[in-house]
């Protein structure tokens, strides 16, 4: 599979029309030395069924997906107005043939035009891009809720300066009120025409609404062979994690269910490379969560009868 990522000189582009619009400023733009990834104790492989998580952390891969599937259904939304650039088009034919093209009911005709155009077009450009969701933020109630299988999943620690070109790979989301209008990359006319930064700032824009996220990507486009692509592919990226973090219910799991089994997998694992492993836990008197750090002893002797 080939694939783009994004050049010093796009990431660039990005990050001054972020800075100059007041949207994020460059010296906010730090990739952090730890992302966290919220996950249950199954992920779903190319064919949409489970697999097992342990063999993906023995494996050092994890999946990444196509923002369609996403829980935000503004996801990667790519707002663009071709409207302005027919408007144009339009102007130019009546002055050149002295025919009412863009007023009374063809004005209509020529907008619904534009709003096709801008849809069928937002949906091809999305297409090839693939997405791996990481947080700054490891003791969020919420995302252990809603992305680690109700407390029962863990929370994986990488360290993005590992990977090779990490920051043309990463990129912080862009939380903001309204969508970042992309008209202009997409305007052949225009100088700045680049549709790369167009997808790219669309991919990274979300509503204000999931800024308790802290969300950082890493974000693939897979250019050359997204006709035959999978919604979910297997990303090798060969690094052991940092640390795995453990849900508050995790040992409540029943050792006879499947996931049951599937976690005495993973205390094994984590015990047999020594991985620092911890586990969240509520704290009296706030709102707060702290994590417990648990011995490897502990991992290798039955770890739920001992927390």
């Amino acid at each position: 599979m080939n694939t783009r990522l994004y050049d010093e000189s796009t990431v660039s582009i990005i990050q001054n029309f972020l800075d100059l619009n007041n949207y994020y400023p460059i010296s906010a733009w730090s990739l952090p030395d730890s992302l966290f990834s919220y996950t249950a104790l199954y992920e779903y492989d190319e064919s949409g069924t489970t697999r097992d998580i342990v063999d993906d952390l023995n494996d050092n891969r994890f999946t990444i997906t196509t923002p369609a599937l996403f829980n935000d259904i503004y996801d990667s939304t790519v707002h663009m107005n071709s409207l302005t650039a027919l408007e144009k088009a339009m102007y130019n034919a009546e002055q050149l043939l002295d025919f009412p093209f863009y007023s009374g009911p063809y004005k209509k005709i020529v907008t619904e035009i534009a709003k096709d155009n801008d849809n069928n077009r937002m949906t091809d450009l999305l297409r090839p891009l693939r997405v791996k969701c990481f947080t700054t933020q490891m003791c969020s109630a919420l995302q252990w809720g809603l992305y680690a299988d109700k407390n029962t999943g863990i929370c994986i620690e990488y360290n993005p300066h590992a990977w090779t070109n990490s920051r043309d790979r990463f990129f912080p989301i862009v939380y903001s009120s309204t969508p970042i209008d992309v008209s202009i990359f997409f305007d052949r006319s225009r100088a700045d025409y680049n549709p790369a930064v167009g997808v790219m700032l669309s991919s990274i824009n979300k509503s204000l609404e999931w800024k308790h996220e802290c969300e950082w990507r890493l974000i693939q486009n897979n250019y050359d062979s997204y006709d035959n692509l999978p919604q979910r592919v297997c990303l090798s990226h060969g690094f052991r994690p940092l640390s795995v973090t453990l849900g508050k219910e995790f040992n409540r799991i029943p050792i006879e269910d499947s996931k049951g089994l599937i976690a005495e997998r993973l205390a094994k694992w984590l015990y047999e490379n020594k991985i620092e492993s911890f586990q969240v836990d509520y704290t009296r008197g706030t709102f707060e969560l702290r994590r417990s750090s648990i011995s490897w002893s502990n991992l290798e002797y039955g770890f739920w009868l001992c927390l």
